[in-house]
């Protein structure tokens, strides 16, 4: 059985390359690109559970998804490019083990490209408490090809069980999987900052957001807190949450196109930023209808910001 999975990624992986072999580098990035300097992190919105929502949200396929990976890895470095959030899974919408083939071989593409590959866990949905337990979502993970894990509301869990025990169990986990990365969303600052012991933060990056009810202000205090505890390790990104009109990146999609491209490059020229090339999510009651930011120049809801972006990824 693992022998036929091999053969089916191996074979995935050939076509994938041979759609590369006939498409000309920098097709949709349009930028003259010499290599990023440091590490370069990008939203990569992929599968939700077993639906892969680039394309049941944007009509953008896996094919298409691999070939703008290959572009971006060309132009900022493949030690330097991070993929984030590229597996997802909810309660309730998990990936069934009949999928796990598709999917290993669409993170081993993606790894061809970029050093780290991000999955996305959430503490709410997956945590000492549940079943599957969090020790037993970061195992299918790892087993899907994934060497990151973005761990969405990770400041609630924090606050909700303490320090002692998250410390735990991230030192577990980093214990059990020595080759593992992680990123903390530490989105709400009134909660506090996830404060780290052990040697598992050595691996980490803290992550909070652009402030909430706007789309451009950064607070930089709350970024000098959070990096003496990880030092060159934080990461600002645009939270989002559909249903609610006040969050980042609700409000930063539904500027103009130019307004975006100037917003990324102040916050990018101050502060270690995730850069939203597929994801997170818009504003459901804005045009763009709760779908995933689109800096692509093709697909539903297409902005073509990513050229400008990946200029200030290498500038």
């Amino acid at each position: 059985m693992r022998f036929e999975e091999s053969s089916m990624k191996r074979i995935a992986i050939f076509a994938v390359l041979a759609i590369l072999a006939l498409t000309p580098l920098g097709m949709s990035l349009r930028v003259n690109a010499t290599s990023a300097t440091g590490p370069t992190f990008v939203w990569y919105f992929g599968y939700v559970g077993n639906s892969f929502y680039p394309q049941s949200e944007l009509g953008i396929t896996p094919a298409q998804m691999i070939m703008e990976a290959a572009q971006l890895s060309n132009a900022v470095g493949y030690s330097n490019l991070r993929f984030v959030s590229v597996v997802s899974e909810f309660a309730g919408q998990d990936v069934t083990p009949a999928m796990y083939p598709t999917i290993e071989s669409y993170v081993s593409s993606l790894r061809s490209y970029a050093s780290v590959v991000y999955g996305r866990i959430d503490l709410s949905d997956f945590n000492l408490k549940t079943t599957p337990s969090i020790y037993a979502k970061v195992a299918e993970y790892v087993q899907l090809g994934l060497n990151g894990i973005w761990l969405d509301g990770a400041i609630g869990y924090y606050d909700k069980v303490g320090g002692a025990k998250f410390n735990t169990m991230m030192q577990n986990i980093a214990e059990l999987y020595p080759s593992l990365n992680f990123i903390l969303n530490n989105a709400p600052a009134n909660l506090g900052i996830v404060t780290p012991t052990g040697s598992w933060s050595s691996k980490a990056y803290i992550s909070p957001s652009v402030t909430k009810g706007t789309y451009d202000m950064v607070s930089a205090s709350t970024v000098a807190s959070m990096n003496a505890l990880y030092p060159g390790r934080v990461l600002v990104h645009f939270d989002a949450f559909g249903q609610v009109e006040t969050e980042p990146m609700g409000l930063f999609a539904d500027k103009s196109a130019a307004i975006e491209e100037g917003t990324v490059k102040a916050i990018a020229s101050q502060y270690l930023l995730l850069y939203p090339v597929l994801g997170a999510w818009t504003y459901d009651g804005s045009p763009y209808r709760g779908t995933l930011y689109n800096s692509l120049p093709y697909g539903g809801y297409a902005r073509d910001t990513v050229g400008s972006f990946v200029s200030v990824m290498t500038g």
